[in-house]
């Protein structure tokens, strides 16, 4: 366990909220899932109450399998600029990871209100972008007609 938390860029336990799989028919194994969770402890790395995870989509490409509601002790790195994980990494179901907590220690409660997932951001940036156009839009066509209204 003392290895793999100087290896990761973060561990932390946590339950899984959500699990953003590629959709469509051209599928691959080893395509990115981006696991959410809810951060109950925080060994090392990002102090966030929500961290989001990439791994493989299946197993038979190192992917992890996680599940909707378990909780999980997750040790994770940076890679391409998104923390990552992989089958063979320390990763566990919470309740089989005595060994690992016992070696950890407490550990820390999260205490930022935040997430390392910029995709929700860039969501809520793209929503306001559009609304604000089409506001900007039709108030433009509004005062053209009026005005196209008034010259009559």
């Amino acid at each position: 366990p003392q290895e793999s938390l100087e290896a990761a860029s973060t561990v932390f336990a946590g339950r899984v909220v959500n699990i953003d799989a590629p959709k469509g028919l051209l599928l691959s194994s080893t395509d990115p899932v981006k696991v959410t969770f809810m951060v109950s402890r925080i060994w090392k790395g990002l102090d966030y109450t929500s961290l989001v995870v990439k791994t493989a989509r299946y197993s038979a490409s190192c992917g992890f399998p996680f599940e909707v509601g378990k909780e999980y002790l997750v040790y994770a790195s940076y890679e391409e600029g998104e923390l990552q994980t992989y089958l063979c990494s320390r990763t566990k179901l919470l309740e089989e990871a005595q060994e690992d907590l016992q070696a950890l220690g407490e550990g820390n409660v999260p205490v930022n209100k935040k997430s390392n997932d910029r995709a929700g951001v860039n969501q809520i940036i793209l929503i306001i972008s559009v609304g604000l156009v089409g506001v900007i839009g039709g108030g433009t066509i509004w005062i053209l007609s009026r005005k196209k209204n008034n010259k009559k």
